[in-house]
């Protein structure tokens, strides 16, 4: 059945996007963590604060989003610009000229990210059939954890290869081709 679930377009689109959530999760640690101490000499207070203030911001959209979810013809309609949106943000973060720059963008991030994330399991559920469902549900989970496995060791590789700017420009470009799949 696994097989067969992974040949569906729909959930291919939905996988690329749920393996990039977690490659960027399990990058976060090595990306931004460490742009934050080493490039914007940012004190653990201040890294812990900001982490903080985004996870607050992504909880406090994540019931709108799932409401917004909820009554919209396409969830596609929303998870595509909010993905890309996560992308840029991302993107622009190792360009930060200040630490109330670089927040604001990890901020910007991570509300995209809230407004996206709702609609996935109701993307997936929507693509399966209800005997499929357990299946589609834990790969999608199992799709998240091998992204994140994948995203701390390869993009920690990246950052001691080639400094911590190119491994935060990779996590983004390759979360802007994950929209572009699942477009």
């Amino acid at each position: 059945m696994t097989w067969r679930l992974l040949g569906r377009p729909a959930l291919q689109g939905v996988g690329a996007i749920v393996f990039m959530n977690g490659f960027t999760q399990g990058a976060m640690p090595v990306t931004l963590v460490l742009f934050a101490v080493e490039h914007m000499h940012m004190d653990s207070a201040s890294v812990g604060a900001m982490l903080t203030a985004n996870v607050t911001c992504m909880v406090l959209a994540t019931r709108p989003a799932t409401r917004l979810s909820d009554n919209v013809t396409s969830r596609k309609s929303i998870m595509l610009p909010a993905i890309t949106a996560a992308a840029i943000a991302n993107g622009l973060q190792p360009f930060s000229d200040g630490p109330w720059v670089f927040a604001a963008l990890v901020g910007a991030g991570g509300l995209a990210q809230a407004v996206a994330l709702p609609s996935i399991s109701p993307l997936i559920l929507d693509s399966v059939t209800n005997e499929e469902r357990p299946t589609a549900l834990a790969g999608r989970q199992m799709s998240q954890d091998l992204g994140a496995l994948i995203g701390a060791a390869s993009m920690g590789f990246v950052g001691q290869s080639i400094g911590i700017p190119a491994a935060m420009m990779t996590v983004a470009v390759m979360q802007l081709a994950s929209a572009g799949v699942f477009w």
